[in-house]
């Protein structure tokens, strides 16, 4: 990357958020234009996998809260277990499952250390694992993943750092009220009491989980404005469309730049 930036091998940096931007331009990067990610309505039309469906659903009708994060250190799930146990303590008398989707002991998603971490923070919480507290295996993009986020009733992405969060499309894109960590990339998509929640504390995580499952009218209202956002935002053509401009607009000026320097010759 040194190489290409003195040389001047690029021409132009598109990044999906100002949190890419900022990072980049603290490397020396110029000539970087924002483009947000979109995601096509059309996935909403998927084939329910029953498999996933039987995992997630360990108690008949308790309500599921998803944290569909791969298990990195910067995805953070342990603020999500934390926050869960305090749910269960102050809710005992509603049937909630929390749910981690970073996969479980031996799968390719998770390691043994951090499998065992996240069962120590459990077992102080209290959280009975496979009831109270699922530890799913990584859904593949699609129909699995998909049917996970028509199950859930709350959809939680606790990451420390995203370049822009994925997640926080899924969500919206199926109609569930969002709390994201209030960092880098999702403080840009997840507008605080508009279109979900933001979180800067262990603590906060829990209040705004057990809002949501009190609260049904914020609940809703946040989940619709959240779609309304992303078919007005991060609809999949506002991106192409965006693209196609910045192609254009980077292909003008190389041509410029490339006429100037044959002008130069010539003279």
């Amino acid at each position: 990357m040194e190489a290409l930036r003195t040389h001047g091998a690029i021409d132009h940096l598109c990044v999906p958020s100002k949190a890419s931007r900022k990072v980049l331009r603290d490397q020396g990067f110029r000539r970087i234009t924002v483009i947000p990610h979109g995601i096509s309505l059309a996935l909403t039309s998927f084939h329910e996998d029953t498999r996933v469906l039987n995992e997630l659903r360990a108690k008949a009708g308790a309500r599921l809260i998803l944290c569909p994060v791969r298990a990195d250190e910067h995805k953070d799930p342990q603020t999500f277990v934390r926050a869960a146990g305090i749910v269960k303590e102050r809710l005992p008398n509603l049937p909630l499952v929390f749910a981690l989707t970073c996969g479980t002991e031996g799968d390719d998603g998770i390691t043994e250390e951090f499998a065992d971490e996240l069962k120590a923070i459990a077992s102080i919480r209290k959280l009975r694992e496979g009831t109270d507290l699922l530890f799913t295996r990584h859904f593949s993009y699609g129909d699995e993943l998909y049917t996970a986020y028509t199950a859930a009733e709350i959809v939680v992405v606790p990451s420390i750092r995203e370049s822009f969060g994925q997640a926080v499309l899924d969500g919206f894109m199926f109609k569930k009220p969002v709390v994201a960590r209030n960092s880098m990339a999702l403080q840009e998509t997840v507008r605080h009491l508009e279109n979900g929640l933001l979180f800067d504390t262990t603590a906060e995580l829990a209040t705004h989980i057990e809002r949501l499952l009190l609260d049904s009218n914020l609940a809703d209202r946040l989940a619709q404005q959240g779609a309304r956002d992303l078919e007005g935002r991060f609809e999949i053509t506002a991106m192409a469309k965006s693209y196609r401009a910045l192609y254009q607009r980077v292909v003008d000026d190389r041509g410029e730049r490339l006429g100037r320097r044959f002008a130069i010759l010539k003279g």
